[in-house]
């Protein structure tokens, strides 16, 4: 992780900071001299400020959190400043508007001010609603309190600055197609059908509103969503794509608009403002302003998915970096030398913490241990499962048991005590070093290799078992095989022979006998470092899928 951070984040720390800084002194300067832009130029000054505030913040402590968080407010700003001057450049454009969102001349313009008591500019007003929003999106992150009390402040700020008498915010469900109301205030008239049995009083048909969900394509508010259009409906009698309930007054449906929230051209949820019929219909000036709330709005939730997403994976960077530093406890620390045999060992993880897992222990001259462990699933729910293998290792192997009872014991140990998410597979050795023989057991389909030096050639044995950790009654089983000086033993895991290289082709069984072969006259740590290199040199920059461990025991007297 450290060297990550001082490889990959520090240059880019320092680069973008330099040119932030950069940036943000010419807008300024620009910013004095400018009268008429003067807003959105201070608004990208500031928001270029604070990514250079804090990535001098994040390089100085090394939190890349913090940096992260500088760069989602820069892009807020950058869109804010981006509205504000969109806004500015279609200040004289003329445009109309009919009842499905097209432009239309013909409408009446609301009396008084629509958006606030106080004479202030569109620009002042964008300024203003902008900031807000930020500040809501940031105790959002900070509190982590959730979306709930930003949707709530934005659908209250459609309300006021469109004068509607009532809003509603829906979002669109990751894993189903249908939207579900977040937000509800004011008065909004349903224009959508009520169940027939729902009794037409204010707080029953209002509590059935909060509550709503719709599928895509149903009711205005599933077609908006479905479509990505916005819709500005002048009267809802005189539509008939809204649902008249009843001749209740407190259901009469007036004007609405509905936009959806749209992020990188996936709709994540629909904003809708409502008036009642006795008040002035919507007009193309409250359009325009509810889309670029909606756009503004659009915005902030994303940037808060974002620093979820990336305080989720921090959080997961955390929980790997912490199982790294215990499973580099768990391996050898360093590989014994003894005169019977030599040993040599090649390991590499495809994503950060290695699912692999190996073992060599010398207990006495009539047994040494050799383990090779595959453990399904990465993280710390996998590190616990080899701290299982290893102690229940470590505690039998000075038994005088058999490889195939050790498997059973492991088995019965591990088994109901972890998720079948995360079994193992496990190959292992006893070498008795006296009467030179190998107890052979594993569980999982991987297979042991032996290099004949006598005949020449590598014989692959196999051995089908259950994994551990799947079903607690299975009985494993063992071979007892016989081994001459000049004879390698060869254990590993699926990661090796399924290693790929750029064109998709496996590194493959055969050619990992063909490298034991090519290599048999060295000793057992210059095979795994030769194979080693072969391995790498075949993978390229392919992206791996699996980790990868080689063990190699040459007998030597």
């Amino acid at each position: 992780m450290e060297q990550t951070y001082g490889n990959i984040f520090l240059p880019t720390f320092v680069g973008i900071l330099f040119f932030a800084g950069l940036a943000c002194f010419f807008l300024f300067k620009l910013a004095l001299k400018e009268e008429k832009h003067l807003s959105y130029l201070t608004i990208l000054a500031a928001g270029m400020g604070v990514l250079f505030l804090g990535g001098a913040a994040g390089l100085l402590t090394g939190n890349i959190m913090l940096f992260s968080a500088a760069v989602l407010l820069e892009s807020l700003a950058a869109a804010a400043a981006g509205f504000i001057r969109l806004q500015e450049k279609n200040a004289d454009r003329t445009d109309t508007l009919d009842d499905r969102g097209s432009f239309s001349a013909d409408f009446p313009e609301p009396e008084g001010d629509t958006f606030s008591g106080e004479e202030e500019s569109a620009e002042s007003r964008l300024v203003t609603i902008s900031r807000d929003f930020v500040i809501q999106a940031v105790d959002t992150i900070s509190e982590e309190i959730g979306l709930d009390r930003l949707l709530d402040y934005i659908n209250r700020s459609m309300i006021e600055k469109t004068g509607a008498d009532g809003g509603v915010i829906f979002l669109v469900d990751d894993f189903e197609d249908i939207i579900t109301v977040k937000s509800f205030y004011g008065d909004f008239p349903p224009p959508y059908k009520l169940p027939e049995d729902l009794p037409h009083k204010p707080l029953r048909v209002e509590t059935n509103f909060r509550y709503a969900q719709f599928n895509l394509g149903d009711t205005i508010f599933g077609e908006v969503a479905s479509s990505g259009h916005g819709e500005l409906i002048v009267s809802g009698a005189e539509c008939d794509r809204i649902f008249q309930n009843g001749p209740e007054e407190f259901l009469r449906c007036g004007s609405y608009i509905l936009f959806p929230m749209i992020v990188r051209d996936t709709v994540i949820g629909v904003v809708a403002v409502s008036r009642k019929p006795d008040t002035p219909p919507f007009s193309q000036e409250d359009f325009e302003m509810a889309r670029i709330l909606t756009d503004f709005a659009s915005a902030v939730i994303k940037m808060v998915y974002a620093f979820q997403e990336a305080a989720e994976h921090t959080d997961i960077i955390k929980e790997a970096d912490v199982a790294w530093k215990i499973q580099k406890r768990l391996f050898p620390h360093q590989i014994p030398v003894l005169p019977e045999v030599s040993f040599g060992n090649y390991f590499t993880s495809a994503i950060g913490i290695c699912g692999d897992y190996y073992d060599i222990i010398p207990v006495r001259r009539d047994r040494i241990m050799l383990a090779v462990a595959d453990v399904a699933g990465k993280g710390i729910n996998s590190v616990i499962v080899m701290i299982m293998i290893r102690a229940i290792l470590q505690l039998v192997v000075n038994s005088t048991k058999d490889a195939a009872t050790i498997i059973d014991w492991l088995n019965r140990g591990i088994t109901s005590k972890i998720n079948t998410d995360h079994y193992a597979t496990l190959s292992l050795v006893n070498y008795n070093s006296i009467d030179k023989t190998i107890e052979y057991a594993a569980a999982g389909n991987n297979s042991l290799l032996i290099w004949r030096q006598k005949e020449g050639e590598v014989e692959q044995i196999s051995i089908k078992s259950d994994p551990i950790g799947l079903e607690r009654t299975t009985l494993y089983t063992q071979k007892n095989i016989s081994v001459e000086i000049g004879d390698i033993v060869v254990l590993y895991t699926d990661g090796i022979i399924e290693a790929i290289n750029q064109s998709g082709e496996p590194y493959s069984m055969e050619r990992l006998k063909e490298g034991i072969m090519q290599y048999s006259e060295l000793t057992a740590k210059e095979i795994a470092n030769k194979v080693g290199k072969d391995i790498e040199e075949f993978k390229g920059s392919a992206h791996q899928h699996d980790d990868q461990t080689l063990l190699v025991m040459k007998i030597q007297g």
